[in-house]
C-alpha cells in the first residue's frame, strides 16, 4: 500500500519487496569489498567488483529479454548477484567469520561511531538527486534532458574522484600513527585539488566541442552545467579529506550534521535559483551545497585534530580554475581548431601554478621524473 502511494503504481509493492530482499543479501558483499580495501588489495577489489557487475549482463538478458519479466527481472538479477556476492564473501572470509569473534563492547563502539552518519547519508542522497526533481518541476522536459547530458559528461571526473575516495580512506587511516602522517595529509589536499581542478576545467572548457562531436547542435545547451557539476564531484572528494580528523578522533556527529545542513541548503537554493536560472541554477545549488560539507568539516576538524593544511594555495587553485573557465567561455572563433587551441593554452597555465602555489617544488618534480624514467629504463 505504501509503495503504491509513493510511486502511484499498483505493482509497486512487488518491486519494493524484491528490493527489500536484495538489500540484506548485499551486505556481506559490501563487507568483503571494504575488507579487501582495508587490507589494501586493490587488484582483488577491482576484479571482484568487475565480476559482479558483469555478472548482471547475462542474467538481465535471460530474465528481461528472453523470459520477459520486465522490471521484476531486473530486481531478481540483483538478488542473484547479491547471493553470489554473499557466497563469495563467506568463502574468502571464512577464517574471519566466526561467532567466537563477536565482541559486544566493540559492537557498541561501532554503532556509536556509525549511527550519526545514517541521517547524514540519507541527507546527502537528497543533495545528489534532488536537482533533477526541481528542474522538472520549475522548467520543462527539454531542460531536464540537457541537464542530464551535462551531468553525464561531468560524471567523467567521478572516475578520478571515486577512485581517490576508494583508495584514500583505508590508506589515510593506516598511516595516522606515523610521524609524517599530517604532512602527507596536507600534501594530498593540494595534489588532489590541483589534479581534479585541472580535469574539471578541461571538461568545462571543451564541453561545447565534445558535445558537438558526439551529439547534435541542439545539445550544446548542456555545456554550461558541465564545469559546475564537475566541481561538485570535486567537493564530494574533498569531503573524504575533510572528514579525516573527525574520523580519527571518532566524532562522526560533525560529519552527519554537515551533510544534513547541506541537504537543507540544497533544497532552499534550488527553490531560489531554478525558477529564474533553470538547469544552471540547479547546478549551482548542487555545487554550493556540496561545498558546505568540506568547508564545515575543515573548520571543525582543525579544532578536533589539527592538520597543517595549506588552505590559501588550495583556494588559489580553485580561483585559478574559475578564472580560466570564465575566460574560456568568452572564446568564440569561427574555426573550431582555433577555439580548441586557445582553450588548451589557458589550461596550460595549471603547470606553472603547480610550482607558484608550491603544490610541488622543483626538487620534488625532478625526483619524480627521475624515478619515472629510471623505472621505465629498467622495465625495458
Amino acid at each position: 500500500m505504501l509503495a503504491g502511494t509513493i510511486v502511484q503504481r499498483a505493482d509497486a509493492g512487488l518491486y519494493f519487496r524484491l528490493c527489500a530482499l536484495a538489500l540484506p543479501l548485499s551486505v556481506l558483499g559490501n563487507v568483503m569489498v571494504n575488507w579487501l580495501r582495508m587490507q589494501r588489495r586493490p587488484k582483488m577489489t577491482v576484479v571482484l567488483s568487475l565480476i559482479f557487475n558483469l555478472l548482471n549482463v547475462p542474467f538481465i538478458i535471460v530474465f528481461v529479454a528472453f523470459l520477459q519479466w520486465g522490471i521484476s527481472g531486473v530486481y531478481v538479477v540483483q538478488i542473484i548477484t547479491a547471493v553470489a556476492g554473499t557466497i563469495t564473501c563467506v568463502v574468502l572470509m571464512r577464517d574471519w567469520l566466526s561467532p567466537t569473534y563477536f565482541h559486544l563492547l566493540r559492537l557498541r563502539k561501532m554503532i556509536r561511531y556509525s549511527l550519526p552518519l545514517i541521517p547524514g547519508t540519507l541527507a546527502f542522497w537528497v543533495v545528489s538527486f534532488s536537482d533533477r526533481f526541481f528542474v522538472q518541476v520549475y522548467t520543462n522536459t527539454e531542460e531536464v534532458g540537457l541537464y542530464q547530458v551535462g551531468s553525464s559528461m561531468a560524471g567523467l571526473i567521478a572516475l578520478a574522484t571515486g577512485a581517490f575516495q576508494t583508495a584514500w580512506v583505508p590508506f589515510s587511516m593506516s598511516i595516522h600513527k606515523r610521524d609524517d602522517a599530517n604532512m602527507v595529509y596536507a600534501s594530498v589536499l593540494l595534489s588532489y585539488l590541483w589534479l581534479t581542478s585541472l580535469i574539471s576545467t578541461f571538461l568545462a572548457l571543451l564541453a561545447p566541442e565534445a558535445i558537438r562531436l558526439i551529439a547534435t547542435e541542439r545539445y550544446v545547451g548542456a555545456s554550461p552545467v558541465v564545469g559546475i557539476l564537475a566541481f561538485g564531484y570535486v567537493m564530494m572528494g574533498l569531503g573524504s579529506i575533510s572528514t579525516l580528523g573527525p574520523s580519527i578522533v571518532k566524532k562522526t556527529s560533525v560529519a552527519g550534521f554537515a551533510m544534513i545542513a547541506a541537504a537543507g541548503i540544497n533544497i532552499v537554493l534550488n527553490i531560489l535559483f531554478v525558477p529564474g536560472m533553470g538547469k544552471i541554477g540547479a547546478a549551482l545549488a548542487t555545487l554550493m551545497s556540496q561545498a558546505v560539507v568540506p568547508a564545515y568539516l575543515f573548520y571543525h576538524s582543525q579544532k578536533l585534530y589539527p592538520i597543517p593544511y595549506r588552505f590559501k594555495p588550495a583556494i588559489g587553485i580553485l580561483v585559478l580554475s574559475f578564472v580560466i573557465i570564465a575566460l574560456g567561455a568568452n572564446i568564440q572563433f569561427d574555426n573550431v581548431w582555433v577555439n580548441i587551441f586557445s582553450k588548451f593554452t589557458l589550461i596550460a597555465s595549471f603547470v606553472p601554478a603547480l610550482f607558484l602555489l608550491r603544490v610541488i617544488t622543483p626538487d620534488q618534480a625532478r625526483s619524480l621524473l627521475y624515478r619515472l624514467f629510471t623505472s621505465k629504463r629498467y622495465a625495458v
